[in-house]
């Protein structure tokens, strides 16, 4: 009896190391190392940020994603860039994307809090200069998750940032951008080797 006992045990064990972690956004979780990230490359001259186009778990509005991984620490950082909503000066395909990813997020953390400003004295105001005034850093049109504004977010995430950003008078872009935990200690491991460098 007490043999059959010890087997199950045993058995229960073995079955709970073989399950892998519960995966967070886009199937990564805080800690994980470049190797998870096959076909991953380095952002330009920026040290421990890496651009693919593939990720665990990617989702259908994002074609690339940038990461943030360091050696010590692993993954810090996981951003979403979506495709380019192209000949939108109104903004109105951007946003109708913006507004329908938000639903999904506040579903799953809460309702974020939603900042859509345009700076006192802009020329980029009219309904057709939406995009423009993006573009020219006039306008912000994002969502926030945070701890202290409640946000229901697990799986060791700190924040969340939803944004559009824009390459032109037309042209904008979605940018979903999840920081973990240990964002802070990453931060400072990339300010102490740009110092090294000097």
């Amino acid at each position: 009896m007490k043999v059959v006992g010890s087997r199950a045990l045993l058995l229960v064990v073995m079955l709970w190391f073989a399950v892998p972690a519960m995966a967070g956004p886009f199937g990564t979780n805080m800690g994980d190392r470049l190797e998870k990230f096959p076909g991953a490359v380095a952002s330009g001259d920026t040290p421990f940020w890496y651009s693919m186009t593939n990720v665990p778990k990617p989702h259908s509005l994002f074609e690339s994603y940038l990461a943030g991984v360091h050696p010590e620490i692993g993954l810090a950082v996981i951003v979403g860039l979506s495709h380019t909503f192209r000949n939108d000066r109104f903004g109105s395909s951007v946003r109708t994307s913006f507004d329908s990813l938000k639903k999904q997020l506040d579903s799953i953390y809460g309702e974020g809090k939603l900042l859509d400003v345009l700076r006192y004295g802009s020329i980029w105001k009219e309904p057709n200069e939406w995009v423009a005034s993006i573009s020219h850093n006039e306008r912000t049109y994002a969502c926030y998750w945070t701890k202290s504004g409640k946000a229901r977010l697990k799986d060791n995430i700190d924040g969340i940032m939803l944004s559009v950003k824009a390459q032109s008078g037309d042209s904008a872009y979605i940018v979903l951008r999840y920081e973990y935990e240990n964002m802070n200690r990453f931060q400072t491991l990339y300010e102490q080797s740009e110092k090294d460098s000097l």
